[in-house]
């Protein structure tokens, strides 16, 4: 049941029905996240409901009957009156201070109601996620990454690799050259960035490219590394998964400029 809303300061706000924090996952509390770049990286979600939407509670249970005709008898049935799902009431509104206010549904009571609180997110907006990347442009189709001398150390799940960006354009790329991270992910573990400039550890994270790139030519090569956290086995229930990273970036910066001469007789 995702709901999203975006207040007066261009913060986007999404809530969701969760079930990871619910026993066996019959039931959910609710998740609220932000994004300050509009909608490209998103800050780690928050639980906002202090009780769970749950299916175990003690107290009288709602049913619900039916009867009809099944040829020349009569066929009833009972069932639980109840949405897993919690039904088809979410919703999400930001008020002209920019609070946000969710809308749910959980029984704390015994009874299924309509709950909500009031959500405050404190950042500044900014294209490409801070002000001193909010006046480069968008490079990535400009440019492609280079990947060598990859390797995963198994003592302390480190991955490694050496990478250059290669400028595929027809005009020169001034740096710096930044590389930001707009998604991570891992089939093995919790993905980790270990040495981006900008002191990042996930999605918003950036290395640096210094040099100016010429058209055709790569820069200098430059490690980025990455931990997986509580690392998993690759046979999974019936699947085999041996993905470590997989992640999104944008190339951000600058071309070039070039001053035409003329001479004038």
């Amino acid at each position: 049941m995702p709901v999203a809303a975006v207040n007066a300061d261009g913060i986007v706000g999404v809530m969701w029905y969760d079930k990871r924090d619910v026993r066996g996952g019959l039931g959910y509390y609710v998740r609220f996240a932000t994004s300050l770049d509009g909608g490209e990286t998103w800050q780690p979600s928050v639980r906002i409901s202090e009780s769970p939407k749950t299916f175990e509670t003690q107290a009288a249970w709602p049913i619900t009957a039916g009867v009809w005709h099944n040829g020349g008898s009569l066929s009833l049935v009972f069932r639980r009156y109840e949405w897993i799902a919690g039904g088809h009431t979410a919703g999400l509104a930001a008020d002209a201070s920019g609070s946000f206010h969710p809308f749910w549904i959980d029984n704390r009571t015994g009874v299924s109601q309509i709950w909500t609180a009031s959500v405050l997110v404190r950042g500044t907006v900014a294209k490409n996620g801070s002000p001193d990347l909010a006046e480069l442009d968008d490079l990535s189709a400009s440019t492609m990454l280079e990947l060598a001398g990859c390797n995963y150390e198994r003592n302390g799940n480190i991955l490694s690799c050496n990478a250059r960006l290669k400028n595929t354009s027809k005009e020169s790329l001034a740096g710096p050259l930044r590389l930001r991270v707009i998604s991570l992910r891992s089939e093995l573990g919790e993905p980790k960035i270990l040495n981006a400039d900008n002191g990042q550890d996930g999605t918003g994270a950036v290395w640096s490219f210094n040099k100016d790139i010429k058209p055709g030519e790569s820069s200098p090569s430059k490690l980025i590394r990455f931990q997986i956290l509580n690392p998993q086995d690759f046979r999974q229930e019936n699947h085999f998964k041996s993905t470590f990273v997989s992640m999104d970036v944008r190339v951000l910066g600058q071309k070039r400029k070039t001053t035409d001469k003329i001479s004038v007789r």
